[in-house]
């Protein structure tokens, strides 16, 4: 008897269940791994987009937004498990003509949060009204220097009111990354009926005269 039970449990078996529970589970596995694959996809898109929103952000502070940034390539890959790095290349507008830039940053995949941005001007692009040679820049280092102790007179105006009177007691400019200048300096504003002294730590751009960066110790 009980091997006819046996039996006649294995005849009740399906073939055809079987095989529709076999591809039910196969396609539910791919289905997944397709849906990953999209999720990355977007997760990609976000990740070039908040690159790019973040560049042309920057661009139009420093230059106006009268600068017309526009991003011409734009590469991604690892930097960790949660963020890509993102490089590309760009042009924007000055007062005189339409220059290019590189830039580089890093993005959280995830939420989109944008660090460790730099951008860098490469010079005016050929071709163009106002186009000059970039080993021969605009400005030298003396205009440079002007530029940078002007910009922290002003900073410094604007901090601690017209009555600080900042005075530059010496500054010096140097070669910086690609086609920036680095000025260093010291000088001495008036706060409480006092003069205070203060350090500055500057970059302006050689082709565009610009201040990009500008630091202070105090």
């Amino acid at each position: 008897m009980e091997n006819s039970k046996t039996h006649t449990s294995v005849r009740e078996v399906n073939p055809k269940v079987t095989v529709l529970i076999l591809l039910t589970l196969i396609c539910g596995i791919v289905g997944t791994a397709f849906a990953q694959r999209d999720s990355d996809r977007r997760r990609e898109v976000d990740v070039r987009r908040a690159a790019k929103d973040a560049v042309v952000r920057e661009i139009n502070s420093r230059y106006g937004r009268g600068s017309n940034p526009k991003i011409t390539r734009n590469d991604m890959q690892d930097a960790d498990r949660d963020r890509r790095r993102v490089t590309g290349r760009g042009e924007y507008s000055d007062r005189r003509d339409r220059r290019t830039f590189n830039f580089a940053c890093v993005v959280n995949r995830f939420n989109g949060r944008v660090t460790d941005m730099r951008i860098d001007s490469t010079g005016s692009i050929p071709g163009r009204p106002g186009h000059d040679d970039d080993r021969h820049p605009i400005i030298n280092e003396k205009r440079a220097r002007i530029v940078a102790e002007n910009d922290a007179k002003d900073q410094l105006r604007r901090r601690w009111g017209n009555d600080s009177n900042p005075r530059m007691k010496w500054s010096r400019a140097a070669d910086g990354p690609y086609t920036q200048y680095v000025i260093n300096g010291e000088g001495s504003y008036r706060k409480d009926g006092r003069d205070n002294r203060f350090t500055f730590d500057c970059w302006v751009d050689k082709n565009s005269e610009k201040v990009s960066k500008m630091t202070f110790h105090y």
